[in-house]
């Protein structure tokens, strides 16, 4: 009986190392043609001028409200009263440029102009009522 086993045993081995040297070269050519298409999927999102979601998440410091209140204070005392919605423009691209993500920046916004220095009258027109100390913002 371990003869017939060994037999079958035998048998069965020699099927499976054909069958294991394809499965190899299937890998392999599977993960060629996945590699070839995340190169190409990337041409085409460069080109489509959108970035890669883990990418712009990771490389910038998310704004908060402390930063929010020294750019609302630097534009009102270089411009004086704003409009609510011209002065959001002014901060939301100082910010982009000083290298901040915009994630989360309604409350952080709403946060700043609760701050005592500022105050917003029936126009939506914002004022800077007492300057702080002093600016840290480039």
């Amino acid at each position: 009986m371990n003869v017939a086993l060994d037999d079958a045993r035998q048998l069965l081995e020699s099927q499976l190392t054909p069958l294991d040297e394809q499965a190899a070269m299937l890998e392999s050519e599977l993960a060629t043609i996945t590699d070839n298409r995340n190169r190409i999927r990337a041409a085409l999102t460069a080109l489509a001028g959108t970035p890669e979601k883990s990418k712009s998440k990771n490389n910038r410091p998310n704004i908060d409200a402390d930063l929010l209140v020294q750019l609302f204070e630097q534009f009102l005392a270089d411009n004086g009263p704003l409009p609510l919605d011209d002065l959001d423009g002014l901060v939301r691209s100082k910010a982009k440029e000083l290298g901040y993500s915009l994630a989360g920046y309604g409350p952080c916004k709403k946060s700043a102009l609760n701050n005592p220095q500022f105050s917003t009258d029936a126009q939506n027109r914002v004022t800077l009522n007492q300057p702080s100390r002093g600016l840290n913002v480039a």
